[in-house]
């Protein structure tokens, strides 16, 4: 067996050396044929200073294989010309069962052919012989720094991981919210998303939408309680579903808890009218019924449940959701402690003639508050298109569209201190008129020219902050030129961060705030250098300038002659 050597070093925790804040240790195993080689490598260099907290010596390829069985091994030097197993044959049984160690090959000049070989095997340093101790400590030095440097990585990557963990429910929650609220995403991307988030729903599976109401005491709690209340029964619904269901759960805007179910049988296509759609009916009505009772006898409350029937995940998903709601809503009503499974409510009603892409996020409002323009004039393209492709003879529809429209333009208006008169009369004054819009082209018109007004206005108004802002930091700079001033200085006064401080005076100026301080004091410094009685090194005082050599190479650079040499061409 290998022998052992400590390195002067005094090795700690991995704990105690995290907390102290020292770079990780690693084993390093010298292997060698010549055992004076090996020795004097191992005893006479201080380790520790290197990276490394442990030596083991091996004589032999074979003796170093089960060094390395016992003990853990980061780094490897080893010969490649020895009896028995060489040291080629010794690399390739370490890239076979110990791949993380790294290599540092010691060679004779007639070894070099076989050490090009052995560089398939990705060996991490390769040293000619004779070597010395700062060849063989800045080679283990480097290697050192590299694991350490993968070390750091994979804890990272780590706790990322844990994070991400963490956050998963978070993240799945408000990924299915997205896409019940009609949020657009790239199928790729969902795709992406779906992996990313381990969810065990993927596109064209047949899943229904489970949508639960909290109900009697249990929705009378406060926020935090009734989050605790909406925790329990999910995980009640996850116990009771988790033997035949994959189970995605997320909050909607109604206050409903809604799921996705999918079943975990072979695969059932939406629509499919056989022999698994009715066990599949058989089954979650029970489901529904057993987490009601537990609900019941557990939370002490009530709960009413729909279920819908099995729909295209992600493609109907949206359309299921809306009627899932509106099924609610007219069929449960106030009642409470109601289970409905969709195909026992199936009545021939009115084909639903809502709105899409107005409602769909972002919304116009939403998108005006983010100063979106661009998009919200594309987003009214879309629901002109819509009302011309779906209800061109509407004009319930058109007025839907109008006064929603109308509600979206004047809350902009009034949160960012506008009214209607300050609106061209002949853009806004038709919000104070009832049912003004007589057509789609009349109402896509009247709407791309207040898009368009509102703009500008408010264009203007950030261009008048901005230039408010600079007027203040001009005055504070012309106030105080005698004082050494820096940018947070200036950034705390007008209560600005620092960096966005900088960058809106110079997109307002063209130039930066420290070249107005210094063109400012340059124009100073020459009216005060007209002025005979003021001494040199007085003006630089003047101008905040502790240094009169510095000030003077300032000028220099400015004007392209010292202060002396400007008073001299004045005489």
């Amino acid at each position: 067996m290998g022998a052992l050597v400590q390195s002067s070093y005094c090795p700690c925790s991995s704990s105690k050396r995290k907390r102290r804040g020292e770079r990780p240790m690693f084993n390093l195993l010298i292997v060698d044929d010549e055992k004076h080689l090996v020795d004097s490598m191992a005893d006479t260099i201080s380790w520790g200073k290197y990276g490394i907290q442990e030596v083991f010596k091996a004589y032999s390829a074979v003796e170093a294989l089960e060094t390395i069985k016992i003990w853990p091994v980061h780094i490897v030097v080893t010969d490649i010309r020895m009896p028995g197993m060489n040291g080629m044959e010794l690399i390739g049984k370490l890239a076979e069962q110990w791949s993380h160690i790294q290599i540092i090959i010691l060679s004779g000049h007639a070894d070099f052919q076989y050490a090009r070989t052995a560089m398939k095997h990705k060996i991490a340093e390769y040293l000619l012989k004779p070597v010395n101790d700062e060849d063989i400590t800045e080679a283990v030095s480097k290697v050192s720094a590299r694991l350490t440097a993968e070390l750091d990585s994979y804890r990272l990557r780590l706790k990322q991981q844990q994070l991400m963990n963490q956050n998963l429910p978070l993240m799945r929650a408000n990924l299915l919210s997205d896409l019940l609220h009609g949020k657009r995403m790239h199928p790729s991307l969902i795709d992406d998303l779906r992996d990313t988030y381990g969810i065990p729903f993927a596109r064209e599976d047949a899943v229904s939408i489970v949508l639960i109401r909290m109900e009697g005491k249990l929705a009378q709690f406060d926020y935090s309680d009734r989050q605790l209340m909406e925790f329990s029964v999910i995980n009640m619904m996850q116990e009771v579903f988790a033997d035949d269901f994959y189970i995605w759960h997320s909050k909607e805007v109604h206050d409903y808890l809604v799921i996705l179910i999918k079943s975990k049988q072979d695969a059932l296509v939406a629509g499919h009218s056989g022999e698994k759609e009715r066990w599949l009916h058989r089954v979650i009505s029970e489901r529904a019924e057993q987490l009601q009772r537990a609900v019941q006898f557990y939370l002490q409350g009530s709960i009413s449940i729909l279920i819908s029937r099995p729909f295209e995940f992600p493609r109907s998903l949206l359309e299921a959701y809306r009627r899932c709601v509106t099924r609610f809503r007219n069929q449960v009503g106030t009642v409470q402690g109601i289970f409905l499974n969709v195909d026992e409510m199936e009545t021939k009603r009115a084909e639903a003639q809502s709105l899409v892409v107005l409602y769909e996020p972002l919304t116009m409002s939403q998108m005006m508050d983010l100063g979106k323009w661009v998009d919200a004039k594309a987003k009214l393209a879309d629901i002109v298109e819509e009302l011309q492709s779906k209800w061109p003879a509407s004009h319930e529809h058109l007025l839907e569209v109008y006064y929603s429209l109308a509600h979206a333009f004047l809350h902009f208006m009034h949160s960012n201190g506008l009214q209607l008169a300050q609106v061209h009369e002949h853009v806004a004054g038709q919000i104070n008129e009832y049912s003004p819009i007589l057509s789609v082209s009349q109402l896509q018109g009247w709407a791309e020219r207040l898009l368009t007004k509102l703009e500008v206005m408010t264009d203007t108004i950030s261009r008048d902050g901005r230039s408010q802002i600079v007027k203040l930091v001009n005055q504070y700079i012309e106030t105080h030129l005698g004082i050494d001033i820096s940018l947070q200085t200036i950034a705390d006064h007008v209560r600005f961060n620092a960096a966005y401080l900088s960058k809106i005076y110079k997109l307002e100026t063209g130039e930066g705030i420290s070249e107005y301080a210094l063109r400012l004091r340059m124009d100073k410094a020459m009216y005060l250098l007209k002025q005979p009685h003021y001494k040199i090194y007085e003006i630089s005082e003047l101008l905040g300038y502790q240094n009169p050599q510095y000030f003077s190479k300032l000028f220099k650079r400015e004007y392209g002659c010292t202060p002396q040499e400007f008073r001299d061409k004045l005489q």
